[in-house]
């Protein structure tokens, strides 16, 4: 990997960090709106710098908490988003794999 593309990698995986800590802060006191609304900018971040599997679990999460599975599950999830943005993947196999981590949590 190139080191330009190392920066910019460890710079977008830190905005997620920083934006998935904020959340995780926030989280119970944040109103479903909110909630989505970050998981949104998570994804909108991760699908433009190409981690598809980070996208792919906050585009998950988003659906959930939208669906009102509530504040406490959202919790559960976001250490399976801060793995899957850390991981710096982007092929469809890690995205698939995250996707099916979040249907086995959602299933509980």
């Amino acid at each position: 990997m190139a080191k330009a593309q190392h920066r910019d990698l460890l710079s977008t995986s830190g905005d997620l960090n920083d934006r998935i800590a904020a959340l995780t802060a926030r989280l119970p006191r944040a109103g479903t709106d909110e909630i989505v609304r970050t998981l949104g900018d998570v994804r909108a971040i991760a699908d433009a710098r190409g981690l598809r599997a980070a996208g792919t679990v906050a585009h998950l999460i988003a659906l959930a908490a939208s669906a009102g599975i509530g504040r406490a599950m959202v919790a559960q999830w976001l250490p399976v988003l801060r793995d899957a943005a850390a991981s710096g993947r982007g092929d469809a196999q890690a995205s698939a794999s995250y996707a099916a981590l979040c249907s086995v949590r959602l299933a509980g």
